[in-house]
């Protein structure tokens, strides 16, 4: 057994977002026309575009939820930090706040658990919060997938206009350079405010 050991750890910039949409039926089919669907087969041009159809659809309630990356850094170096359970508190926090805007009875979340993660956080016995693989297929968790990425990705817009330049997605040598040329930029400090 060696006395040491490499780790690495991934380098990814931008930061975790969560979305709720509460929509109706004829909101629904007009989604479906313009082709809104799972956000991972939409480029981020039309995602942005596609955001802003839901975002002025009337009737519609649009809720996200996202912290800085510092503050995402601070909580996940506590002692027994678990991503999964701040998925949940986030999906919790903004379904929260789309439910105050306007009450439904049910909603459907794509399940990244086994555990009821965001049941921890959300307590409502008046609201039946179901969920399953592959979710995104509904169009509304579809939309609301589609507003997380624009979040996303107005979020790396702006942290590459700090940066100077296009921060990749990912966790390629590239993005192992761009968090050194953070450093050397701004100091080690700055890219907790980046990754």
């Amino acid at each position: 057994m060696p006395e040491w050991t490499r780790v690495e750890r991934v380098i990814f910039f931008g930061t975790v977002v969560a979305a709720c949409v509460i929509a109706d039926r004829p909101h629904i089919e007009g989604w479906i026309k313009e082709g809104i669907r799972d956000s991972k087969k939409i480029t981020d041009s039309r995602i942005l575009k596609l955001d802003k159809i839901i975002r002025d659809t009337k009737g519609v309630v649009v809720k996200t939820a996202f912290c800085s990356q510092s503050k995402y850094n601070e909580l996940m170096g506590r002692p027994r930090a678990n991503l999964n359970r701040f998925l949940g508190w986030l999906h919790a926090k903004a379904l929260e706040q789309a439910l105050s805007e306007k009450r439904v009875k049910w909603g459907l979340l794509d399940q990244f658990s086994k555990q009821d993660l965001v049941g921890r956080y959300f307590k409502d016995d008046s609201f039946d919060l179901q969920m399953r693989t592959h979710a995104e297929e509904d169009p509304v968790v579809g939309a609301a997938s589609i507003v997380a990425r624009a979040e996303y990705v107005r979020q790396m817009g702006r942290l590459s206009k700090r940066f100077g330049d296009n921060l990749q997605k990912g966790a390629s040598a590239k993005v192992k350079d761009q968090a050194l040329e953070i450093i050397e930029k701004f100091g080690v400090a700055a890219l907790t405010d980046f990754a």
